[in-house]
């Protein structure tokens, strides 16, 4: 039996089998509310050197300042999801899920709003979230839910 298109077949097949992301669990760093000294962005620490540097940079405004949570970065990375300026409180972002494909991490965090009709203490606020994950090298990328 002659089968001239299976090749082209089985192609089509394997490119439209990617396989589904997997949700990869977190785990929660405690850390201060707001962090005026990071941009607005995705910061990622593999290494103890890098959350040090990062942790410089979130719990600057203490004094005395605090020592960094211990990560153990064999095991974990590090997420730090920051909103970057807000006008007031009431402000505040959380990961809602993080997702590894074969080929990278998606970070998908949402931005909390303060309810309408709402007083809010007036005061600029920068909101972070931090987690873990499980140690990777992929490259990792923010998206954020609606």
């Amino acid at each position: 039996m002659n089968w001239p298109c299976l090749p082209m077949v089985l192609a089509l097949l394997l490119a439209g089998c990617r396989s589904a992301p997997t949700l990869l669990t977190t785990e929660a760093v405690p850390h201060p509310l707001s962090a005026a000294q990071l941009s607005a962005g995705l910061h990622i620490a593999r290494t103890d050197a890098q959350w040090q540097t990062l942790w410089e940079r979130i719990d600057n405004a203490r004094l005395p300042a605090r020592a960094a949570p211990s990560i153990d970065f064999e095991l974990r990375t590090l997420l730090c999801v920051a909103l970057g300026e807000r006008p007031s409180g009431g402000h505040g972002v959380e990961i809602v899920a993080v997702e590894r494909d074969r080929d990278h991490v998606v970070v998908r965090a949402r931005e909390l709003h303060p309810a309408p009709d709402t007083l809010q203490i007036a005061i600029v606020t920068h909101p972070i979230a931090i987690a873990t994950i499980e140690a990777t090298e992929l490259p990792i990328e923010l998206q954020f839910a609606p």
